[in-house]
């Protein structure tokens, strides 16, 4: 493998050349039966992707999709219930093309994503999909393929994809509450590792277990210990990974990158206070003690009280020293894509492959200047970054080999 090289850009700033590095990049999507698309097939080179069109065409639908072939609940943390096409979610007209879609994923499915993927020059076919598993009760699961075959879990979709996105809803992040902050470091994570995917979603699911249990009252204790025991083992260990994820970042993010701020941050909690200065096996064995004198105690509140479900991310501008949330809306925007950058250069550190980016009306709350550099920053980093947007002007210094698509009426239409 190459070495890195350091080139300067036409303001001077230092950039990372990756070229000549392997590329990731989606070559073909393909939905079925998803939100407002009924069928949809479009191919597209490994250069950036910018869609336009009026709000409620479907741009972001179509970042939402890709986001769903890395694991996890996709950039909305939609119910994957109400994900389906129904005749009321789009008309389209049967003239138009690219209607007639061939998906990876065996029908029936409710709504099936399929995407050709390359990494390094090797194509891999990838997909999920929501299937019904029962006409009584109306049960669903989703499925995983690779190359056709089914796997047991979402976690194999890490192995082959990852992307990392900045949404409209996520220009609030450092003000807003704790939980999206939580899930913000969690695909940071997930970037790196795809099975934190999996510990979050046991750590979750045994909680609930543990409050229901506490709730009722009348439980058997052995059941409840189990759930308290997967608590301690999940929960421990993904509050190293996100403590591991910012103590990494915190090395690339410390400097300014162009117009973007150096950004400062740490995990807050009292699981992340023990685990500082002591070894995870003592945390653990602190932390189960700790589920067991509490059950009375939670048992009255309905929550757990300890735990990474009560984490937080604190993020410190890096000149001013002053809390994100404080900072204006465009600094705040500019602090956001800071930390989204250079969690890409560290998935690139890590694992030599940049991830997608999925960039969502990423022109608001960035002027001009920014908008450059943000875009001449993707031409360096050899990014496929999905972009969506109202007005192509905004898009004007986004690179030649930029990709542009036209959305209107659930209908993509290549422009020149």
């Amino acid at each position: 493998m190459e070495c890195v090289k350091e080139v300067l850009n036409d303001n001077g700033f230092c950039k990372t050349s990756l070229s000549s590095f392997g590329t990731l990049f989606v070559e073909k999507l393909n939905l079925s039966n998803f939100r407002c698309y009924e069928k949809l097939s479009v191919k597209v080179d490994k250069g950036p992707v910018v869609l336009t069109g009026p709000n409620g065409s479907g741009k972001t639908n179509i970042l939402e999709a890709i986001s769903y072939l890395v694991p996890g609940r996709g950039l909305r943390g939609a119910k994957y219930t109400d994900l389906t096409f129904t005749s009321f979610s789009a008309k389209l007209d049967a003239s138009e093309p690219m209607k007639e879609v061939r998906s990876h994923i065996d029908s029936p499915l409710k709504w099936a994503i399929s995407g050709k993927i390359c990494c390094n020059g090797l194509f891999t076919d990838i997909g999920t999909g929501l299937e019904q598993t029962s006409e009584v009760n109306l049960k669903t699961r989703r499925v995983v393929k690779i190359d056709g075959k089914n796997c047991g879990s979402q976690s194999v979709l890490g192995h082959h994809l990852s992307a990392l996105w900045v949404t409209p809803s996520m220009d609030r992040l450092f003000a807003e509450g704790a939980a999206g902050r939580r899930r913000f470091v969690d695909r940071l994570v997930v970037g790196l590792d795809p099975e934190h995917a999996a510990r979050v979603t046991e750590y979750e699911s045994c909680m609930r277990g543990r409050n229901k249990l506490l709730k009722d009252g009348a439980y058997n204790k052995e059941w409840l210990s189990s759930l308290e025991e997967t608590m301690v083992t999940s929960g421990v260990a993904l509050t190293a990974s996100r403590m591991g994820m910012i103590e990494k970042l915190n090395k690339i993010t410390k400097e300014e990158y162009g117009v973007f701020p150096a950004a400062h941050l740490g995990m807050t909690g009292k699981l992340e206070d023990w685990l500082f200065d002591t070894p995870a096996i003592e945390v653990e064995d602190r932390y189960r003690g700790s589920l067991l004198d509490s059950r009375q105690y939670d048992s009255h509140s309905g929550a757990t009280d300890l735990g990474p479900h009560k984490s937080d991310l604190v993020v410190l501008h890096g000149r001013s020293g002053m809390e994100a949330s404080k900072c204006s809306t465009g600094e705040q925007k500019a602090l956001l894509i800071r930390i989204v950058l250079g969690a890409a250069a560290l998935q690139h550190e890590e694992k030599s492959r940049m991830p997608i980016m999925l960039l969502d009306e990423v022109g608001a709350h960035l002027d001009k200047l920014r908008r450059s550099e943000l875009f001449s920053i993707i031409g360096d980093m050899g990014v496929q970054a999905w972009m969506t947007g109202t007005d192509r002007l905004l898009f004007e210094n986004s690179g030649l080999d930029t990709q542009y698509f036209n959305v209107f009426n659930s209908t993509l239409t290549e422009a020149s």
